[in-house]
């Protein structure tokens, strides 16, 4: 040594010092397996001692890699799935579920019934409650409306309501008995039905009334039926010319026109 500095290479100095004075376990050696110190994995954590799993630093051989236990994985393996399947279903996945796909309800008035369901069935869209409605201008059995109506937008697989004609509203025949052939008529016209008239000699109805109808009184009718009116030519019994009433032509002689009543049938 030479003002404090060394001179040549340094050597190692090992210090033995007394084993009395020693405390706690001596310092293990390398190489003796009994007081070899050993690196055990905790509950749950794989040790990997492969060289192919070096980290780059100087203690690449013996890493520690942390590892799930199996129960956690579940439940960690299910989220996964679940969050996966919210991916798809909510349309991110590409795919357009076919609820979203709109059609327009076509044109089913004055079709029949089964036209009507292959034509709604060609449009992706189902038949649904049929209900009746009187109309004066579309037929008994044919489809006067839709609900929804036609030519609007909605989705596919909705059911379309229809709404079938019954034909025109029935009425109930009044009493037209007693009345004039004008009155008559006008009754029938106001409810929609038409009238033929026909007239016969009546004893008990004055000339120019309405004796029967046919249908009778209460019948009930669809609109645009015919109804026959009997209208009365009055009394078929006229005045004996002849005897002019008297049934006789002399007081003595019975006419024989009459027959003595005083009056013929005309």
């Amino acid at each position: 040594m030479r003002n404090g500095e060394v001179e040549g290479p340094a050597r190692a100095v090992r210090v033995r010092a007394p084993v009395g004075k020693l405390r706690g376990p001596p310092f293990p050696e390398p190489g003796r397996g009994s007081a070899r110190a050993e690196t055990r994995p905790a509950k749950g954590i794989t040790s990997l001692k492969d060289g192919n799993h070096k980290t780059g630093g100087k203690h690449g051989k013996g890493v520690r890699v942390m590892r799930l236990p199996a129960y956690l994985r579940g439940v960690v393996g299910a989220a996964l799935v679940s969050l996966l399947m919210m991916f798809l279903l909510s349309g991110c996945g590409g795919s357009t579920p076919e609820a979203e796909v709109k059609t327009a309800v076509p044109a089913l008035g004055g079709m029949g019934i089964r036209e009507a369901e292959a034509l709604l069935s060609g449009e992706g869209l189902s038949l649904g409650s049929m209900r009746e409605e009187y109309s004066d201008t579309v037929p008994a059995g044919l489809i006067i409306r839709t609900v929804p109506a036609e030519g609007e937008e909605v989705d596919r697989g909705t059911a379309v309501d229809l709404v079938v004609s019954g034909g025109p509203e029935p009425v109930t025949l009044p009493d037209l008995r007693g009345k004039s052939e004008g009155e008559a008529m006008s009754i029938l016209q106001g409810l929609g039905l038409q009238a033929n008239l026909q007239r016969s000699y009546n004893e008990s109805v004055s000339a120019g009334l309405v004796c029967s109808s046919d249908p009778a009184p209460g019948t009930s009718l669809a609109k645009g039926s015919v109804v026959t009116l009997t209208v009365s030519l009055g009394s078929a019994y006229v005045t004996c010319p002849t005897c002019r009433g008297r049934g006789t032509v002399t007081v003595s002689e019975t006419c024989p026109e009459c027959g003595g009543s005083g009056v013929c049938y005309g």
